[in-house]
């Protein structure tokens, strides 16, 4: 699973409904890589490409 600018805050360990984004929502809205040390099923850290 991609983390997408769509997806973040339900996968952000704050479980969403920040009142301002957080740097990690900036991060992937520039392109930059965001891990929040989850993994999926291939094994690979989940991460925007």
């Amino acid at each position: 699973m991609k983390i997408t600018i769509k997806n973040i805050c339900s996968i952000c360990e704050t479980g969403g409904g920040c009142d301002e984004p957080c740097e990690k929502w900036y991060d992937c809205l520039e392109g930059k890589p965001v891990d929040f040390g989850l993994v999926d099923e291939e094994g690979e850290n989940n991460e925007k490409k």
